[in-house]
């Protein structure tokens, strides 16, 4: 029997992005029978444990026969590409094209161009199915197709939650690292609170909207510390541009200075987190089962009731 594969040949966005397009992928998989191969992860793949082993970066977990550095996988994406733009497979793109344009759409090189939209799911209908009505059935009976964009979500995400965490569970080295802050942050405070100070790209993305200054900020930690006013708290702060401290000198903090991998660990082994929306954060949420609270609003009122683990 012809095993069932998906081929992921292009993503966008940067590491929280790609984590949570990867994992629906492997959610749907999981649920209807797919492999997956996912080079385009090939930025990231050195920081798993699922997938520093192999060149494809597949799931389940397999190991590779030859090197798997970055110039290799780099090869072997551009192979995928080139195959999928030669139309042998079934793939799918989230594109901003109209409806008529997918009616229209080039069905001699077998390309299904998805209508963008907030989230496509996979598991509608309209992905495979009733996507060119008298090929419905041709479609469904895929068992290879090639996948390219982000915002493809599957709605059994949580269903496979403990073997996704498993496949991205960080290499030892990098858990060690977390630990290594975490444990004397534990020893001292009662709890840690991630704070998320996305700055730099969320000046222009979207006009601005959830590019906060520290004064937005410092009113968020000083709510929690009413909030939890018996405990003594601790804000761990991650940013993408480099912060005055002086500014949060009022509150007991931390600043790691890590890598991307090493804060999104840290922000997932935190008592809660809060953050304007991003998948930076929304990762750590359901990863670690961490309570987050997205600052949706520079005045945003809010209670602990309002934290919340990540869930689709």
């Amino acid at each position: 029997m012809t095993k069932k594969k998906i081929y992921i040949y292009g993503s966008s966005g940067q590491l929280g992005n790609q984590l949570f397009f990867f994992a629906n992928v492997i959610a749907y998989a999981l649920q209807h029978g797919f492999e997956v191969a996912n080079p385009a992860f090939f930025n990231y793949a050195h920081w798993f444990e699922g997938t520093y082993q192999d060149i494809y970066c597949r799931f389940p977990t397999q190991k590779s026969s030859f090197a798997t550095s970055r110039w290799a996988r780099i090869i072997v994406l551009i192979f995928y590409k080139i195959v999928a733009k030669l139309g042998i497979f079934y793939r799918f793109e989230l594109e901003e094209e109209q409806w008529l344009a997918m009616i229209l759409a080039k069905l001699k090189l077998r390309k299904v161009p998805m209508q963008k939209r907030d989230k496509c799911f996979l598991d509608k209908k309209t992905f495979r199915e009733d996507l060119f009505g008298a090929k419905k059935r041709e479609l469904a009976e895929q068992n290879r197709f090639f996948i390219n964009g982000f915002m493809f979500t599957a709605e059994n995400l949580m269903a496979y939650h403990r073997p996704i965490c498993d496949f991205f569970r960080p290499m030892p080295h990098i858990q060690a690292q977390v630990s290594a802050t975490i444990a004397p942050l534990r020893e001292k405070y009662d709890i840690i609170i991630g704070m998320h100070i996305r700055r730099n790209d969320y000046k222009t993305y979207k006009n601005g909207i959830y590019y906060y200054d520290d004064e937005t900020f410092l009113r968020f930690m000083e709510n929690m510390t009413h909030l939890l006013p018996h405990k003594k708290i601790v804000f761990l702060i991650c940013s993408n541009e480099k912060l005055n401290k002086e500014k949060y000198a009022a509150f007991e903090t931390a600043y790691p200075n890590g890598s991307p991998i090493i804060d999104i660990s840290l922000f997932a082994a935190c008592d809660y987190l809060i953050g304007p929306p991003s998948t930076f954060t929304q990762w750590a949420s359901f990863y670690g089962s961490v309570p987050l609270l997205k600052m949706e609003n520079k005045q945003l009122q809010f209670s602990l009731g309002d934290f919340a683990a990540y869930t689709i």
